[in-house]
C-alpha cells in the first residue's frame, strides 16, 4: 500500500476561501489604550485589527483607497471584526530538521531577502518587543479561548523565518491585501520555505490594523480560531515576527511564523 500523501493540518475553524468576492464576519469592540485607529480592536490596547483568516458570509469587503472623501481613514480590521481569526500548519512527515540560525544576522543574505534586509531600527525593535511578549506568556501558560495552555519553552528568533514573516507584512502592506495565501498562490509554508526554513512542521499568525505590540498581541490572545494556541504549541522553537507600517490599507501589518521538529 503505497504511504499517505503529506498532512495537511490546519486549525479546525480556518476556512480557506480562494473565490473572488468572499469576506468576513464582523463584530469589533473599542479598545481601551494606545489606539490609533477610530474603532473596533478586539483586545484591550485599542487599536483596530484583522487577525489572520479567511472567513464568513455577510461582510462587505474593503477594498483599501476606497473609503468616501471625508469619512476619516480607512477601516482597520480586528480579530472579530470583518475577519474570524485562523492560523495555517503544515505537517510533512519525514522531512528534514530545521537548520540552526545564523547567529548575529536578522535575516539571511541573498536574493530573496534584499527586500528586508535594511529594515528600520525601530521596526527591528518592535519584532522583538513582540517575540519576547510572546515567551513571557509561554513561559506561564495562558488560558486561550480554545483551551488552557501550558507552559512551553521559549522560542528564539530564525533568520528564515523573520525574513518570511517580513516579507509577507510588507508584501501585503504593498498589494493591499490580507491573507495567508499571497496574490502569486502561495500558502505559509510555501514562502517559509522559499526563505530557506526546512521544517515537518510550520504555522503561521496574522493581523493587520493593530498598532503596538500588545494591540496585536491582543488579537491573538482573544482569538478562538487557533491564534492563541498557535503561540503556545511546545513542538515551535523557533519564530520569525514580521512588522511593517504603511501609509495605505490597514496602516500595521504583522506576521508571526513559527517552525519546529
Amino acid at each position: 500500500m503505497a504511504n499517505p500523501v503529506p498532512l495537511l493540518l490546519v486549525a479546525a475553524a480556518f476556512l480557506l476561501l480562494r473565490k473572488k468576492g468572499d469576506s468576513s464576519s464582523s463584530t469589533g469592540s473599542t479598545g481601551s489604550t494606545g489606539s490609533t485607529g477610530s474603532t473596533g480592536s478586539t483586545g484591550s490596547t485599542g487599536s483596530d485589527g484583522q487577525t489572520g483568516s479567511k472567513a464568513a458570509d455577510d461582510a462587505e469587503e474593503y477594498v483599501p483607497g476606497s473609503e468616501a472623501e471625508g469619512e476619516g481613514e480607512a477601516p482597520q480590521l480586528t480579530a472579530s471584526l470583518v475577519i474570524q481569526p485562523t492560523y495555517q500548519t503544515r505537517f510533512i512527515p519525514n522531512a528534514p530538521p530545521p537548520e540552526p540560525p545564523e547567529s548575529e544576522v536578522e535575516v539571511p543574505a541573498g536574493t530573496h531577502c534584499s527586500p528586508v534586509d535594511d529594515w528600520d531600527p525601530s521596526w527591528v525593535a518592535i519584532e522583538e518587543a513582540m517575540l519576547a511578549a510572546v515567551n513571557e506568556l509561554r513561559a506561564t501558560g495562558y488560558a486561550c479561548v480554545e483551551g488552557a495552555q501550558s507552559p512551553a519553552p521559549p522560542l528564539t528568533m530564525n533568520p528564515h523565518l523573520r525574513c518570511s514573516a517580513r516579507l509577507h507584512s510588507r508584501d501585503m502592506a504593498l498589494k493591499g491585501y490580507f491573507s495567508h495565501t499571497n496574490q502569486e498562490g502561495e500558502e505559509s509554508w510555501d514562502r517559509m520555505w522559499a526563505a530557506g526554513y526546512q521544517s515537518n512542521k510550520l504555522s503561521e499568525n496574522i493581523t493587520a490594523g493593530p498598532s503596538s505590540v500588545q494591540a496585536a498581541l491582543q488579537n491573538f490572545l482573544t482569538s478562538n480560531q487557533g491564534h492563541c494556541s498557535a503561540m503556545f504549541d511546545p513542538t515551535m522553537t523557533e519564530a520569525g515576527i514580521g512588522y511593517f507600517p504603511h501609509s495605505g490599507g490597514y496602516q500595521f501589518y504583522w506576521t508571526q511564523n513559527f517552525g519546529g521538529a
